[in-house]
């Protein structure tokens, strides 16, 4: 059996790959493409950068005015002062106080014993209570027909309101109170003593 042999050359321009070469303008299109492609993604990095500088900037600017205002605050706040004389003066009111109740509860126990019962005067004067109003002594005279009452206040208009709160308590009925005196406390500014005194009406005091 006869073999054929054949031997190719692939050097040949026939087998080799063909090239593309695009027009000049083509070329020039393209990279001008690709070129405003690398312009615009870089301008909208630099837009966003600079959008987030300018975000933080004023951050750290209101940072920096809360900051300043928080220094200024410290430098001028000014710790209240406690006045020793005056909180001496509020234990004493609230220890007569704690007095006041005690013989409150000594008086209801003996009120079945007496006439007149003083227990009921002083819930009156605990229900006729007016804010910025402090009674300091309760002073009863003709089995309790006649009462002087002494206490302290910062506003002397507070006095009229409370000469009108003890008309209306249930155990005062009858009974008109009048102020007697107002004096300025001579160490504390703004402090008032005050005195009311009271008389009984006629019909009360047929009963």
């Amino acid at each position: 059996m006869r073999q054929i042999r054949q031997s190719v050359n692939f050097y040949r321009d026939e087998f080799k790959k063909p090239k593309i070469t695009l027009p000049a303008a083509q070329m020039f299109q393209i990279i001008m493409v690709v070129l405003v492609g690398f312009l615009v993604a870089g301008g909208y990095q630099i837009w966003s950068l600079q959008v987030q500088k300018n975000h933080i900037a004023a951050q750290e600017s209101q940072r920096n005015q809360i900051q300043a205002q928080y220094e200024s605050m410290q430098k001028n706040f000014v710790a209240p002062k406690q006045d020793a004389s005056l909180l001496n003066q509020i234990r004493a009111l609230a220890e007569n106080v704690n007095r006041t109740k005690k013989l409150k509860r000594f008086l209801e126990a003996e009120s079945a014993k007496s006439v007149f019962s003083f227990a009921s005067v002083l819930d009156g004067l605990a229900a006729s209570d007016v804010r910025d109003i402090w009674l300091t002594e309760i002073g009863m005279k003709t089995s309790g027909r006649q009462y002087e009452l002494k206490g302290i206040t910062q506003y002397a208009q507070a006095i009229p309101d409370y000469i009108e709160k003890l008309k209306q308590a249930d155990a005062l009925q009858g009974t008109s109170f009048n102020v007697f005196s107002i004096e300025q406390d001579t160490d504390h500014d703004g402090l008032l003593h005050f005195t009311l005194s009271s008389e009984a009406s006629d019909e009360q005091d047929e009963e």
